[in-house]
């Protein structure tokens, strides 16, 4: 089982708390909760997985950033995690190396050439390695800092979350006849949007809230969570994209989605 998944459901077993306990205590979809007790880390973004991870070790007593370092260590490739290793010439190696004489250039001003040369590469290669492990830490955000980002967001007149900034053209959304995209929901889903194929939105939705997009031509939506959707396009009820908990990807919503 994996190192983190094995962690969170012995804590959380130890404690006589069951999936249901932890999804109320965290509105995270007990779906997703079963998928990382089974150590499946395939149904997210890659940072919501740490988000959610965080918070479940936080409700059952267990260091968060301990718990996604034993994540991030089970899915990186073995080569990646291994520290590089610098071999070294024996000693009596060195002492009998012996560089031909050339006229004009001096031994030792050949051998400070070739260890600076030699000190560089390792430098360069060492700094690529690093960047290539911690590559995805760059993007963490804490599950309830993503959570505030999105509540800050709402109006004091109004529950719903109007999203209308860098994703959709200022000209746009003085259109009369732009496509107006309204979701609701009644639990956590993740959500992402693509904008007349152009513009890519994500927002992870928390329940009892709402979202709205406006496009000139077309939406194509994936979600984690199908069955939890409330869809509307310009007023019009759209039918169920798919199951409670179902991934869903790429569904496109357009004017024939109205007729």
């Amino acid at each position: 089982m994996n190192p983190c998944s094995e962690a969170l459901k012995q804590a959380r077993e130890k404690l006589n708390l069951s999936l249901e306990d932890i999804s109320a205590a965290t509105k995270i979809n007990i779906k997703f909760l079963k998928a990382i007790d089974d150590g499946d880390f395939n149904f997210l973004n890659d940072v919501y997985i740490k988000a959610f991870i965080r918070s479940y070790a936080k409700e059952v007593g267990l260091d968060p950033e301990e718990c996604v370092r034993k994540y991030i260590e089970s899915i990186l490739p073995k080569q990646e995690r291994a520290e590089p290793q610098v071999s070294q010439l024996p000693q009596e190696s060195i002492k009998k190396v012996r560089l031909p004489k050339q006229k004009g250039v001096s031994n030792t001003t050949i051998l400070i050439i070739v260890s600076i040369f030699i000190v560089f590469a390792f430098i360069f290669s060492l700094n690529l390695f690093k960047d290539d492990v911690n590559k995805d830490s760059d993007r963490e955000i804490p599950f309830q800092e993503a959570v505030k980002k999105i509540e800050q967001s709402h109006t004091q007149d109004d529950s719903s979350l109007y999203m209308d900034s860098a994703y959709i053209s200022p000209v746009l959304s003085g259109r009369m006849d732009s496509l107006i995209l309204s979701i609701s929901t009644n639990e956590s889903a993740w959500i992402s949007v693509l904008i007349d194929e152009k513009y890519k939105n994500e927002i992870l939705l928390m329940p009892n809230k709402s979202v709205i997009w406006k496009a000139l031509d077309s939406f194509k939506l994936t979600t984690g969570n199908a069955g939890a959707l409330n869809i509307k396009l310009n007023n019009k009820t759209i039918p169920s994209i798919g199951k409670r908990g179902a991934v869903v990807k790429d569904v496109v919503l357009s004017r024939k989605s109205l007729e």
